[in-house]
């Protein structure tokens, strides 16, 4: 669309930009460092052509709006989120994130180090100018520009949110940078003229990264990712008397499962102490209950000692099962269990 403002071009930008935002959350903020290039190239392009590049953008915002506001609802949903499992990340987490991408092997660490650096040095040396159409630039000073927008804007927003409302960034989540990435070390391989060192480093790449895939990391051999759907269906499997689930972290994770099994649960929300201690209370109709779940996942942790103490006096875990940053326990009430 920059290269040639058409109508054409103008409904397949937001063709494709709508797929993106259907494909990943931070997809979302690829558009915004989008539409900060946008905004960056519109004042060097010809004056003469401002007018064409204002409407086939401005459409191209339209059908992107349209097209979303589906979606809008769910996206309201998640940034109402206020806490979360994600941990406080460190001020380097771009550094450890692009390394995280490359399965972190310290041999390859160099390698791509070394790959970015000769982009970078090309960079240098070409020419800073940009045309009266942006797109028709120097190819290298151009992709600098856009890559180094794309990467830092989408980074940048959910660092600034993690930092001020809620942690919400992980290296799978930043995946949407990663093209930009790869486009680079594939440059930075390009400038090798001499074949056989090509080879031999993409070679070395390869074996290395499927080294730290497959045998160091066992990742298509053993369990590594928290277990949600196995912990929720062996909730459900044991929970035929639908007694409430109490989830501190997840629990709207464990949403897409229950209806996965096509269960309805009774969810008590907040803090498992304190659900816990209206529930021995019983001063209200929401917490007099026969027994209850407590389940957790990505590192919580179940109750401790001190705050089983209360709970023992009136209530027996009957079942326990852990699984992979999982766990799921039952409590039953004691005088259902005299009675029964």
């Amino acid at each position: 669309l920059l290269r040639n403002m058409s109508l054409k071009n103008s409904v397949l930008y937001a063709v494709f930009s709508l797929l993106l935002l259907y494909s990943h959350y931070y997809s979302l903020f690829v558009l915004v460092s989008q539409i900060v290039l946008i905004i960056l190239f519109f004042f060097f392009t010809e004056t003469t052509k401002r007018k064409a590049y204002i409407k086939y953008f401005l459409l191209s915002g339209f059908l992107i709006g349209a097209g979303y506001l589906p979606w809008l609802p769910h996206l309201r949903a998640m940034s109402n989120i206020h806490s979360f499992w994600i941990q406080t990340i460190s001020n380097n987490f771009l550094i450890d994130f692009f390394f995280e991408y490359f399965g972190r092997a310290s041999l390859l660490k160099h390698i791509l180090v070394i790959l970015i650096l000769g982009y970078l040095v090309k960079v240098s040396y070409s020419e800073k100018k940009l045309a009266a159409n942006p797109a028709m630039s120097n190819p290298l000073w151009f992709s600098f520009i856009v890559f180094s927008i794309w990467i830092l804007v989408t980074c940048l927003i959910p660092y600034l949110r993690s930092l001020l409302v809620v942690p919400m960034l992980l290296p799978r989540y930043t995946i949407v940078v990663l093209p930009a990435f790869l486009v680079i070390l594939a440059y930075g391989i390009e400038l090798i003229n001499f074949k056989p060192i090509k080879a031999i480093i993409l070679s070395f790449y390869i074996v290395f990264s499927l080294i730290s895939i497959v045998i160091s990391r066992g990742y298509y051999s053993a369990v590594s990712k928290t277990q949600f759907r196995e912990m929720t269906q062996f909730v459900v499997e044991n929970n035929s008397e639908n007694y409430p689930i109490i989830d501190e972290v997840v629990s709207w994770q464990h949403q897409y499962y229950f209806k996965a099994f096509k269960f309805k649960p009774k969810m008590l929300d907040g803090p498992k102490s304190n659900v816990v201690d209206s529930i021995l209370a019983g001063n209200n109709s929401k917490y007099k209950v026969d027994g209850f779940w407590i389940v957790g996942a990505h590192g919580d942790k179940p109750l401790t000692p001190e705050q089983k103490k209360p709970l023992d006096t009136a209530f027996a875990m009957t079942m326990e099962k852990k699984f992979f940053d999982a766990w799921a326990q039952l409590y039953v009430r004691k005088s259902m269990m005299t009675r029964n």
